[in-house]
């Protein structure tokens, strides 16, 4: 029995039984409440000590975790100070309540001197109203939101800022929210350079849509172009044969009045020529000269008519030997007036060999007919340059006045009057017809009273069209040199 039991069985407390008169036993009823009451006791004192024991238990359990938080507390706080993004707790007017190093590092500010200045200071003036925007929808809801402002250090220097912020977990009265805060810079720069970029592509695309028009348009013109010189072509193809068989036919029907006035003079000259004084005489062989002038004029015209014929004939032309034929054509003038000829190796070249012989003859005659006193000297040169080969024939005559240079070569002109060597005004021209048949050139160097020397130039054969190989065939035997 307890002791409370046993003094309230003393002094008869609340709820005891009465006291037995002296000499009686005890009521059973009431030793059973006593003992009911000591077994609740006792039960009582068990659990008692029972939560005793768990309070201590989850004492220590409660200390351990407190001291595991505090550890965990102090790395995510290292973390927090070390790590390379920054971070930043603002109130709702900006105002900086926390900041790590690398967002201290990032504004280029001191840690003492960060606190309680606000995260506007260090925003551009123009991306203030943005950023109080930012802050507004932050504070509005826990939801993650992003930012893009240009941000300004404290040593004046500007960086592209990309932020992201939430509230402050736990923080139900909204009072402040936490941003992240990265150096987007280079992204930026990226990004900006990529829209350059797609902004020159667009131009450039552009720029090659109105090429590709411009080039379609060109190419429609010179479509166009070609099949009006294609007709031109043949407009002048057949203007050129026109003017051939106008040439024949001229030149025909003139030949034959001009037989019969030659032959009618011989025949006046034997039946009646003794018969004639002096002055009637002269005139009957004025006629017959003025006759075989025209004759050459006719055969001249002819040949000029005809030296723009269609290329169809070039082929090689060993120029050494239309040398030959062109001086054994002029076999006769040459032993008449004693002329020298002498020559370089001439080269060969792509060319109508019929029109060679008669460019290389009607030079060659040229200048023995305009010699001075004594036998005519004539020498041909040749010379390579670039792409053309250039033949020169040097004479030593009579020579041309100035400014005559280029005149010399157009049709009926002659320098002379009727008391200077004959000539129909016709060879030079022919020359310079069948030069530019053959895409030539001709010119003339010459002093008055030192002779001349006439120039032409013809592409050489690689550029003429008929192919690298055409020098290997076989060139023509050479004529028979003249005496």
């Amino acid at each position: 029995m307890s002791p409370a039991a046993r003094k309230t069985r003393k002094t008869g407390g609340a709820g005891a039984a009465p006291a037995s008169p002296p000499g009686r036993r005890p009521d059973a009823r009431a030793a059973a409440t006593v003992r009911r009451l000591e077994d609740e006791l006792a039960g009582a004192a068990t659990e008692l000590a029972a939560l005793r024991s768990d309070y201590a238990s989850r004492r220590t359990a409660l200390d351990a975790r407190c001291a595991e938080m505090e550890v965990a507390r102090d790395r995510f706080e290292a973390l927090y100070d070390l790590s390379p993004t920054g971070f930043l707790t603002v109130a709702r007017d900006s105002v900086i309540l926390e900041a790590n190093t690398a967002a201290i590092e990032l504004l280029g500010a001191r840690r003492l001197g960060l606190r309680q200045r606000t995260l506007a200071e260090f925003v551009v003036r123009a991306h203030r109203k943005d950023l109080r925007a930012y802050l507004e929808q932050c504070f509005a809801g826990d939801a993650v939101s992003f930012a893009e402002l240009w941000l300004q250090r404290a040593d004046g220097t500007r960086f592209h800022a990309l932020l992201q912020s939430r509230l402050t977990p736990g923080d139900v009265e909204r009072k402040s929210c936490r941003i992240s805060l990265w150096d987007n810079t280079e992204r930026w720069e990226a990004i900006e350079a990529l829209r350059a970029s797609e902004a020159r592509y667009h131009a450039l695309a552009n720029e090659l849509a109105r090429a590709r028009e411009e080039s379609d348009r060109r190419a429609a013109e010179a479509e166009s172009g070609r099949k009006r010189l294609e007709h031109s072509n043949r407009e002048l193809e057949r203007s050129n044969r026109d003017l051939e068989q106008f040439a024949g036919i001229v030149a025909h029907d003139l030949r034959e009045p001009l037989r019969a006035i030659v032959g009618f003079s011989e025949l006046l000259r034997e039946r009646i020529g003794a018969q004639l004084d002096a002055t009637s005489a002269g005139y009957l062989q004025h006629v017959g000269q003025a006759a075989a002038s025209m004759q050459r004029l006719l055969d001249d015209l002819l040949l000029f008519c005809r030296a723009d014929r269609p290329r169809n004939r070039l082929g090689v032309t060993d120029l050494n030997l239309a040398l030959g034929k062109a001086l054994l054509n002029l076999r006769a003038l040459v032993e008449e007036t004693a002329a020298a000829v002498s020559q370089e190796r001439l080269p060969t070249v792509a060319a109508d060999e019929t029109q060679m012989v008669q460019l290389l003859q009607n030079l060659v005659s040229n200048a023995i007919k305009f010699r001075r006193e004594g036998p005519p000297r004539i020498h041909l040169t040749a010379e390579t340059r670039r792409d053309e080969e250039i033949i020169g024939i040097r004479d030593e005559g009579i020579g041309i006045p100035p400014g005559q240079s280029e005149r010399i070569f157009q049709i009926f002109t002659r320098l002379h009057g009727r008391g200077g060597p004959e000539g129909t005004g016709i060879g030079l021209a022919i020359c310079r017809r069948i030069l530019e048949r053959h895409g030539g050139r001709i010119w003339v160097e010459s002093r008055p009273g030192k002779g001349s020397t006439f120039f032409f130039a013809l592409p050489r054969p690689a550029d003429s069209g008929l192919g690298p190989g055409f020098c290997e065939q076989t060139p023509p035997p050479p004529p028979p040199p003249p005496p």
